[in-house]
């Protein structure tokens, strides 16, 4: 048996030293800073991309996703506060993917510990998910899918909640007897604000519509269910959404004029977002004196030069239409 004071003094040879009442080795918040700094000295992570993500649609303004394509900047400085809220919303969607992956009501790829990936519902515990690509080919549209949920499996055990829980295993195994009824998931983290709003209006924000949208289109499936939760209070929500043809129609929209401009070595004639150098969203964005900037347009074609001495590869749109 390992002794745990003998294997600490190995590595920890001062624990035996207590701190004195009112002692703070961190004053001033020190393991947070310390964080930050950690944080900070990472290198900026490059913006470039020659494809649309599904999840930016709606706030993505042209001009600047233009711009970066021909001045490619690393994003703006970290901001760890905004980069903590990001991962809790990565890590809460992997934790309730993989609590209904061992319920059996989520479709989607999965990998075992011991064998070949496959496409369908969770057949043992410990496997892993990994979301389902997909992607626009005329209009260049990029996603991950949170997944499918079978709408049948999910009333089967609400429906019969004395019997599931008597024998989980043996119900999950008649779960693979019912004929599935698939419907897209995005599962949405939100604060109080947020979530308070939701509930009381039940109205989805558009961007993620347009998301919802895309992912419709390339699967087929009409119907998205939105799962919110209140990351505040772990309260949850769940709002339907039917497919919207004006929806995909303001996708498809923005990413013509996105690929039009790129083919035609011009910038968007507006930003969309911004009326002025001065606006809240232009202050933040790295291309913001390029942007409102008259000879950034003349310069594509020099810049077209520096890119391709660089090794950059550009995109061949002369059959976009």
């Amino acid at each position: 048996m390992i002794d745990i004071r003998e294997a600490m003094s190995s590595v920890l040879p001062n624990t035996k030293a207590p701190l004195k009442k009112g002692d703070n080795p961190l004053k001033g918040d020190g393991i947070s800073r310390a964080v930050k700094a950690w944080q900070n000295a990472k290198p900026p992570q490059d913006s470039f991309t020659d494809y649309i993500r599904a999840s930016s649609i709606g706030y993505l303004c042209p001009r600047e996703f233009v711009l970066n394509y021909w001045y490619p900047a690393p994003n703006k400085k970290f901001d760890w506060k905004a980069q903590m809220m990001m991962d809790m919303g990565t890590y809460l969607h992997s934790y309730l993917q993989d609590i209904l992956g061992q319920m059996g009501v989520l479709w989607g790829k999965w990998w075992p510990v011991d064998g070949p990936s496959y496409n369908g519902f969770s057949l043992c515990s410990d496997a892993l998910y990994e979301e389902l690509f997909v992607e626009d080919d005329k209009y260049r549209f990029k996603g991950h899918l949170d997944g499918f949920v079978c709408l049948n499996r999910i009333e089967a055990i609400t429906s019969n909640q004395k019997e599931y829980k008597k024998d989980p295993r043996g119900f999950r195994e008649r779960l693979d007897g019912i004929e599935p009824n698939l419907q897209l998931l995005e599962i949405k983290t939100t604060g109080n604000y947020g979530f308070k709003k939701l509930k009381e209006t039940g109205d989805i924000p558009a961007s993620y519509k347009m998301q919802a949208a895309i992912y419709q289109k390339c699967t087929g499936k009409e119907s998205t269910l939105f799962w919110y939760i209140n990351r505040d209070t772990m309260e949850s929500l769940v709002l339907p959404y039917n497919y919207e043809e004006s929806q995909w129609k303001a996708c498809a929209r923005k990413a013509d004029y996105i690929w039009r401009a790129i083919k035609e070595e011009r910038l968007p004639s507006g930003g969309e977002l911004c009326a002025n150098a001065n606006d809240t969203r232009a202050k933040k964005c790295i291309h913001c004196n390029k942007c409102f900037d008259s000879a950034a347009e003349d310069g594509i074609p020099e810049q077209k030069k520096v890119l391709l001495d660089e090794g950059r590869k550009l995109l061949n749109l002369e059959d976009y239409v």
